[in-house]
């Protein structure tokens, strides 16, 4: 089946309306098109491009869609033209007359840029994953690390522990205060030093020392988005109030920065009931970088985060936070990047454990 892929428009959305019924009736899946106007964003010389297109096939039937985020990204050194695939989805998902339609869709957004990556997607196992690792992506996994806070809430709480012998471990080390203690001793084991000088500070707009940041960061990756001033007022905008934003001083002079949130869960299918604190991206030079995740732990802590998580790809932030005494756990974040960015990857030594990629690239916060 032939289809075009338009940008999405009001008179496309009851197609779109129609697409979402079709899906729906084949059970479960994770998101569906909009339903609502959403035109695209103008962006800014310097900023993100989103833009929403849809598969519409001969007789006007919309068959999938796909948002796009074309961004700057940095990859050995230079600036490169890079777009985020983001809520990749095709009526193939349900009926095998349409699974070409996947295809298709990587040649349009190929057109785009050679540089393509996607995060999430639910693991290595979900459908796109698969499909892009069969057109020879590199696909892996984003690791996830956490730190217990209060441990009698985790213990009760959290998915694994909710069932079998699991949930009577958990439950006897919750009551009988075995949890709390060894967490406790975990955190002095692993409390954090070299701090002095260094000061954490929460703000509400992104001040214009965070371009120096970036110049005095980027060196140290072998592939990101950019994490200048213009990315970080789209990606973290001050109208997002469920957001922190933190730049890290060092004897009073701007070194780094993080951005996090604590969501209440309720009822959620890993969580439960509890706080959870993500960290969602930062930005420092190594020299400062564990003091820039130390005091972030400290202040999503303080926010009443009884968890903390996080995804990261790179091989210092997971170092530096196994040493503040984060684990490591199964995640389900998955990293697919394009034959073109890989190939590009593979000609830069010790490349692999320089990308630097997070839940603050793509859709990957609003789940949390």
């Amino acid at each position: 089946m032939k289809v075009e892929f338009l940008p999405l428009t009001p008179s496309l959305l009851p197609a779109c309306c129609a697409f979402n019924a079709r899906i729906r009736s084949h059970g479960n899946v994770p998101f569906f098109l909009p339903e609502t106007a959403q035109l695209a964003d103008p962006g800014s010389p310097s900023g993100i491009l989103r833009s929403h297109h849809v598969a519409v096939d001969e007789n006007g039937e919309v068959r999938g869609g796909v948002l796009l985020a074309e961004q700057r990204g940095w990859l050995a050194g230079q600036t490169i033209p890079l777009v985020n695939i983001q809520s990749p989805l095709t009526e193939g998902v349900v009926d095998r007359r349409f699974v070409n339609v996947s295809l298709q869709m990587l040649r349009f957004v190929s057109e785009r840029s050679p540089y393509l990556y996607v995060v999430g997607m639910g693991g290595t196992q979900s459908v796109f994953a698969r499909f892009l690792a069969t057109a020879g992506w590199r696909v892996t996994m984003a690791p996830f690390l956490f730190s217990v806070i209060r441990a009698r809430k985790v213990l009760r709480e959290v998915a694994p522990l909710r069932h079998g012998l699991q949930r009577v471990v958990a439950r006897l080390a919750a009551s009988t205060g075995l949890g709390s203690l060894g967490s406790s001793l975990w955190r002095l084991a692993h409390r954090a030093t070299g701090l002095s000088g260094y000061s954490l500070q929460a703000i509400s707009r992104w001040p214009d020392e965070v371009d120096s940041i970036w110049a005095r960061s980027r060196d140290d990756l072998a592939f990101s988005a950019v994490r200048d001033l213009p990315a970080l007022i789209d990606l973290y905008p001050e109208s997002d109030r469920r957001l922190h934003r933190f730049l890290l001083l060092s004897n009073r002079r701007a070194v780094g920065w993080s951005t996090g949130i604590v969501t209440a869960m309720k009822n959620d299918q890993y969580f439960g009931n509890l706080s959870v604190g993500s960290l969602l991206d930062g930005m420092a030079p190594l020299e400062h970088l564990c003091a820039l995740l130390a005091l972030s732990q400290a202040e999503l802590r303080r926010l009443g985060a009884d968890l903390i998580i996080t995804n990261q790809t790179h091989a210092q932030w997971r170092k530096y936070l196994l040493r503040l005494g984060f684990l490591v756990g199964p995640s389900n974040y998955a990293l697919a990047i394009s034959k073109s960015l890989t190939a590009e990857l593979r000609k830069i030594s010790d490349s692999g454990p320089r990308i630097h990629v997070n839940r603050g690239d793509g859709a990957g916060r609003l789940h949390l």
